[in-house]
């Protein structure tokens, strides 16, 4: 009797020790949020630029962190994602980057009831590591259009993009080359926008 009571408490023992909860490490979060260095313009123009939310190729539309380790796989980092969404995060970046040049009346973030002489509309095409060999990196891919205000005639429009070594592999060292990616394309959507923008 008391070897079958030792047997049930070993088990209802073992049990209890599978059924403990697994300690998840916290999911770490990351910005980008690195605002290119851009040069005042001499000459502000009169001109309200209204900077649109960005639409998204759909892999990038969520908040989980893309790689990839073989051409035309993507996949998402398990423990680590951006603090908030793509189009956010690229908008407000416009945004600033566009108001640091001084060049025009005003830079304002849709949703805008005001009037605007231009809109910039952007459409993120690539934002993922790429560590499909020895010497990954970061490419960030962005095309914008610019729009006249008053009825949306297209103005001009380019895809700007830049790649960033990663200094190791290192999800950090990966978050600092997507910032440097990113200021890359934004100080050139802003000369591109000073030579199309010009009222």
């Amino acid at each position: 009797m008391k070897q079958q009571l030792l047997g049930i408490l070993v088990c209802f023992s073992l049990t209890a020790c599978s059924l403990a909860p697994v300690a998840v490490p916290p999911m770490q979060q990351y910005i980008l949020n690195q605002v290119p260095a851009v040069a005042v313009s001499a000459q502000s123009r009169h001109a309200i630029v209204l900077v649109a939310l960005p639409t998204t190729f759909t892999p990038y539309e969520t908040t989980a962190i893309a790689y990839t380790k073989r051409p035309l796989q993507l996949n998402y980092f398990a423990q680590n994602q951006w603090g908030a969404r793509p189009a956010d995060m690229v908008q407000h970046l416009l945004v600033a980057t566009l108001s640091r040049s001084h060049a025009y009346q005003g830079v304002v973030a849709a949703p805008y009831a005001g009037h605007a002489n231009y809109v910039v509309r952007s459409h993120i095409l690539e934002l993922r590591e790429v560590a499909e060999n020895k010497a990954p990196y970061f490419q960030v891919r962005v095309h914008v259009d610019l729009l006249r205000g008053a009825d949306g005639t297209l103005l001009a429009q380019k895809t700007f993009s830049a790649a960033v070594p990663l200094a190791n592999p290192s999800i950090y060292a990966a978050m600092q080359a997507a910032n440097r990616a990113m200021a890359e394309v934004l100080l050139a959507v802003n000369i591109f926008c000073l030579a199309h923008l010009t009222v």
